[in-house]
């Protein structure tokens, strides 16, 4: 039986997100404004996917863009920031929408103002109206013999909470801050239905993959065909319970930034670790990825005392496993072993 190329192909395309509030592998705790209340816009694109068409290698590449709006005051901090993505795989497109909200908590300083802490809770997650994939695989069992040609998610997405504590402090030399990040949370995937079509005795017929059972019914070009069900029993394998789960996550990072002038340059890792209990466990997941390490590099140019523009850099030894939850699952965990790059240019303006 060979049910895993589809849905693994569908669920692993690359699409993540570059900067998110509440995973920020280059966190810093700004001074707090000097009177009142200040806001910054930020909208940043992603550019892989030109240099990607530039080298000749786009497959599986994303289009991002963003839009970010914080609100800074003196012992406070919120953000929002919401994503739009279309996901290039070959001739299927996919639109995948994102957002993250945080709140952050800036405690007092010591004496010398050397060292900060600060304490974030945010929310985060992706959804999608549905995700489509085109495939060759087959399903045989017995009472149906059929060759997939699409699987179909539903309204997938995934909903994330997390706590951090950050730490930063100025170091003895010019321009020189250390910073430090540890958190937990917990994430929640899910969806409203896994379907597709195949081709049963050379007629369409539609699937629908319940909770009990798989039901293919024909197609409006089988006028003889019958309705097939088949026991989830029979399947050895349970979509839904491997499409949605709940899972457990903590994180550790740091980051260095170096400012000179008008230019900043900051480089930093950051860890996760991630338990999906229930999930890990299955027979149909060989190696599920459980820890994600990500570099990333930042160069920022101040344009004007408010004006910044910036191009980011992130490296994830397993792509999207900590940024996109949704698109991992038992039928996609061997496919998540590649490396990820992701570029984005960005500009904020404060007010």
């Amino acid at each position: 039986m060979r049910t895993r190329a589809g849905a693994g192909w569908l669920l692993a395309l690359a699409a993540a997100p570059a900067g998110a509030v509440a995973l920020d592998t280059l966190p810093l705790i700004d001074e707090p404004p000097a009177t009142g209340l200040r806001w910054q816009v930020e909208a940043g694109h992603d550019i892989a996917r030109p240099l990607g068409r530039a080298i000749g290698s786009e497959r599986e590449a994303a289009a991002i863009e963003r839009l970010s709006l914080s609100a800074r005051w003196p012992a406070w901090q919120a953000g929002l920031t919401l994503r739009d993505m279309t996901l290039h795989d070959g001739e299927d497109l996919h639109r995948l929408q994102g957002w993250d909200a945080s709140l952050r908590w800036h405690l007092p300083t010591d004496a010398s103002g050397l060292t900060r802490w600060a304490l974030q809770a945010g929310a985060w997650g992706h959804q999608a109206d549905r995700l489509s994939q085109a495939t060759r695989g087959s399903l045989k069992v017995s009472g149906l013999n059929a060759q997939l040609t699409r699987f179909d998610v539903e309204r997938p997405r995934d909903r994330q909470w997390q706590l951090d504590l950050l730490g930063q402090r100025t170091l003895p030399w010019p321009g020189l801050v250390l910073t430090a990040a540890a958190g937990l949370g917990r994430s929640e995937v899910s969806n409203a239905a896994l379907g597709g079509t195949a081709r049963v005795g050379g007629c369409s017929h539609d699937l629908e993959f319940g909770a009990t059972q798989l039901i293919a019914r024909p197609g409006e070009d089988c006028t003889q065909a019958f309705i097939i069900s088949v026991p989830n029993r029979l399947l050895k394998f349970d979509a839904q319970r491997e499409t949605r789960y709940r899972a457990r996550f903590m994180h550790l990072g740091a980051a260095l930034h170096w400012r000179q002038g008008r230019w900043q340059l900051s480089g930093g890792a950051d860890l996760q670790h991630w338990s999906r209990p229930g999930l890990d466990d299955l027979s149909s997941v060989r190696a599920p990825v459980t820890r994600v390490l990500t570099l990333a590099t930042r160069l920022a140019h101040d344009l004007g005392p408010d004006t910044r523009l910036s191009v980011q850099l992130r490296h994830a030894d397993h792509r999207l496993v900590g940024e996109v939850p949704m698109l991992y699952n038992a039928r996609t965990a061997s496919r998540f072993a590649t490396r990820q790059t992701q570029v984005e240019l960005a500009l904020a303006h404060r007010f």
